[in-house]
């Protein structure tokens, strides 16, 4: 074993504060993740199914499919405003939030190894994970009153959003 070799397997353990950075780097990933797919989704229902149907769940799952593979956040947050998809506040909320995530995806780097900024770092990254949380439900409910006013009872989706809201 060479002493590059060696060095990989005698890591030390991450210390608390590294586990907490990296706990919450998984969290703010997956929240990211969760709303790319909600807009996505929500796009998909608006703008290719629509109401009535304009074409059928084999396809609109195609399209879906489609979408999740091939747009960004960017992209999908510029086709929502392009076709005026959502409120204003809504469409604000992503857009900033888009350069809070590209900070978090592209520049993080920066930040993680200086232990004076850990504290803010912490609390940045928290605040990412509250806020793609906060639009995500607000694009649920957008899509809720979008189907309510296509004729749709929505009353079992409200009821299982409800049972998971503490």
């Amino acid at each position: 074993m060479n002493s590059i070799t060696k060095h990989v397997y005698r890591a030390k353990p991450a210390s608390q504060s590294e586990i907490l950075l990296f706990t919450l780097m998984g969290q703010a990933l997956l929240k990211i993740q969760l709303l790319e797919e909600c807009l996505s989704t929500s796009i998909t229902l608006k703008v290719d199914v629509g109401y009535p149907y304009k074409i059928s769940k084999a396809d609109a799952d195609e399209k879906l499919t489609e979408r999740l593979r091939k747009n960004t956040l960017g992209q999908a947050i510029d086709e929502a405003k392009t076709k005026n998809l959502y409120a204003e506040d809504v469409q604000s909320s992503l857009k900033a939030l888009q350069e809070r995530r590209n900070w978090f995806i592209h520049r993080i780097v920066d930040d993680v190894y200086n232990p004076a900024k850990r504290e803010e770092l912490f609390l940045r990254i928290k605040s990412i994970v509250i806020e793609a949380h906060r639009i995500q439900c607000k694009i649920e409910d957008d899509l809720i009153i979008f189907a309510e006013d296509n004729g749709l009872d929505m009353s079992s989706v409200k009821n299982s959003i409800s049972q998971w809201q503490h």
